[in-house]
């Protein structure tokens, strides 16, 4: 009997870069677990984010990940962004239970933006 453990899809050194891409902190399992950096709610986040990016995002290089359906919202982010001259993609392929196909594309796409993390 083999003492190995199961491969799983986060031990696919391109799923852990696509995590790290995204500003997870940790990841276990089957399912992510995945922890933002920062989260800013309230009624006029966005205009209290432009003033907050140069001292809160230490990097020039965003990457959002969304869906088709708010994607407009991830482009008034993505202004903002781009106004404190970062260089910002946004990739709108997500879906609901996405096969692994469809996963494995999602973490080689942000290789192509040569990612600093």
């Amino acid at each position: 009997m083999s003492n190995e453990r199961p491969a799983w899809l986060i031990d696919d050194g391109m799923m852990q870069n696509l995590f790290r891409a995204a500003g997870a902190t940790s990841y276990r399992g089957t399912q992510t677990t995945y922890i933002a950096p920062r989260i800013l709610m309230e009624t006029d986040a966005l205009i209290v984010f432009r003033g907050l990016v140069p001292a809160i995002v230490p990097r020039k290089k965003a990457l959002i990940i969304t869906d088709k359906v708010i994607r407009n919202l991830a482009e008034k982010v993505a202004a903002v962004l781009s106004a404190a001259e970062m260089e910002v993609k946004i990739w709108d392929e997500v879906i609901p239970k996405p096969p692994v196909e469809s996963v494995l594309v999602g973490a080689e796409w942000p290789g192509s933006l040569n990612p600093v993390f």
